[in-house]
């Protein structure tokens, strides 16, 4: 083909063509520049592609740590739902000494000592900030709601959770400092209940200052940590769908509903109705109240306890043929009962 080409020019050169050869040599020049230009967007084509394979990859990996994230945001809820409900014995004087020389008086006298923290997983995050130089504007939405989860909420929960860490740890100090019975905390085997001394079990009883203890470990723990995890899976939960659509991961759901196909009806009391329903693929509870309505998502935790993810908790009941019954809801001293009805 070159040697064509240098035939042409010279058989026109020779002619005196010339203004035959300069519109040739013109077209000649055109041809390996739009060669050039065409290898150039092709070179361009697979950089961006290769780009956006590397950012799907990160995408994924994000979209399996939210997974992993969001379920052990359930546990720390769950684990949550049982601190409030041993707050709410306490601060409503329902506990007796059988309750602390059972099995559950372990956690009855370690409640306001104790904590447990989520681990939030960051890696699929981190890898697509390192790739910022890469992404293009139609991930701007994306970027932007991963940066209010990871860097907002995550540092709620990061936060509220070293308030509880510091508070146990001034509850300790002050055991250590007024009781005499503080070293068996640390030494008690499977029959601790039968070591528990008389004067333990009074303070947790009826010592006033525990109630304070009590009062502010609630305030700090089963409402402010709770509620920074719970609104950080709310979010949490939103990006994850959004990924599943994205990513077409649609059959990779965090639930089946049908699991929980029981908290489905209307719920009574005498003053209010609560009615859940499944709507878009979640639990939703429509809570009516003087002509007011609530509308909540619920975050099922068990085939029987719930969250609302505005606040609360919820207990499914059961009649001796084991069908839902009622349910209770509760949050700190605050307690509600309805009956299931059949319509």
């Amino acid at each position: 083909m070159t040697q064509l080409f240098r035939k042409v020019r010279k058989d026109m050169a020779g002619k005196n063509k010339f203004t035959v050869y300069l519109a040739y040599a013109i077209g000649e020049i055109a041809l390996v520049v739009i060669g050039i230009l065409l290898a150039l967007q092709i070179n361009n084509a697979n950089e961006a592609q290769k780009n956006e394979l590397i950012i799907k990859h990160a995408l994924k990996q994000i979209h399996d740590d939210l997974r992993t994230s969001i379920l052990e945001a359930d546990e720390k809820i769950l684990y949550y739902m049982e601190r409030d409900s041993m707050v709410h014995s306490i601060m409503t004087d329902q506990l007796t000494v059988d309750d602390y020389k059972s099995p559950r008086g372990l956690q009855l006298i370690t409640l306001t000592i104790s904590f447990d923290l989520p681990n939030i997983q960051t890696e699929g995050f981190n890898t697509l900030i390192n790739l910022s130089d890469k992404l293009t504007s139609q991930y701007d939405s994306i970027v932007m709601d991963l940066k209010d989860l990871y860097i907002n909420k995550k540092a709620n929960v990061d936060l509220s959770g070293r308030y509880i860490d510091e508070l146990t740890s001034e509850n300790i100090d002050w055991l250590k400092h007024n009781t005499d019975w503080f070293s068996t905390l640390y030494f008690l085997n499977n029959n601790f209940y039968n070591e528990l001394s008389n004067d333990q079990i009074d303070f947790y009883l009826n010592e006033p200052y525990y109630k304070n203890i009590v009062t502010e470990y609630s305030f700090l723990g089963p409402r402010n940590h709770y509620s920074s995890i719970r609104n950080f899976r709310s979010k949490a939960i939103e990006i994850y769908q959004h990924l599943s659509e994205k990513l077409h991961l649609e059959d990779q759901k965090l639930y089946d509903l049908q699991d929980y196909k029981d908290y489905i009806g209307k719920f009574v009391n005498d003053r209010d109705t609560l009615e859940i329903l499944i709507e878009e693929e979640r639990l939703m509870s429509y809570y009516r109240s003087e002509g007011e309505e609530q509308i909540d998502p619920i975050v099922p935790l068990t085939d029987s306890k719930f969250s609302f993810e505005s606040a609360g908790f919820g207990y499914l009941k059961h009649d001796t043929l084991k069908q839902v019954s009622g349910l209770r809801m509760r949050y700190s001293t605050s307690s509600y009962e309805f009956d299931k009805i059949e319509e």
